[in-house]
């Protein structure tokens, strides 16, 4: 009569211990939903608030939507172009560096060549705004406006070139190939 005493006790145990985590899980997926909402609207607000400063028409922002813990998309609706991603990836970057305590971030010239002049344009004001470090590897500076020029100019630390200004003073890929230096 006891063991069936301690083993109806240790099953009404294993029952209340099920139904308790069950509702601990509902909890914490509420919890993460909600905290998911919160990122994702504050993200969406600050990449429309930079978005809103490229144009002088009304664009479509880059739009983050979280479908679970584990799972997103990032689009700008109605526009699938490389420029405009590039364009809605930069935005984000710069939605994530000015919310967070992320110290800096680093864009190359391959994703700014692919944007149009007009928006990058409107970076350029962005990243020159930003009281925190925007790294950025960018090429044919000439090519865009005066204020993009002057941008550039006044925040350049580093600025390379043929003809002696290159990285260490030499160009790596410019000489003669050892045949033996070829060889695995």
């Amino acid at each position: 009569m006891d063991a069936l005493r301690i083993q109806n006790q240790a099953y009404l145990t294993l029952t209340e211990l099920q139904e308790q985590k069950k509702a601990a899980d509902k909890m914490l997926k509420r919890a993460i939903a909600s905290i998911l909402a919160d990122m994702q609207d504050s993200i969406n607000d600050q990449m429309k608030a930079y978005n809103d400063t490229l144009f002088a028409e009304p664009h479509k922002p880059p739009v983050l939507q979280f479908n679970d813990y584990n799972s997103y998309r990032f689009e700008t609706p109605d526009d699938t172009g490389t420029g405009s991603n590039f364009k809605g990836m930069i935005i984000f970057d710069l939605a994530i560096l000015a919310l967070t305590d992320l110290p800096a971030i680093a864009h190359d010239s391959l994703i700014l060549k692919n944007i149009s002049d007009g928006s990058i344009d409107g970076i350029m004001k962005i990243y020159n705004q930003s009281e925190k470090q925007i790294f950025i590897a960018f090429d044919k500076q000439d090519s865009y406006g005066p204020q993009t020029r002057k941008i550039l100019y006044d925040n350049r630390v580093l600025q390379l070139s043929d003809d002696e200004r290159e990285l260490y003073g030499e160009s790596w890929n410019i000489g003669v190939i050892n045949p033996d230096e070829n060889q695995l």
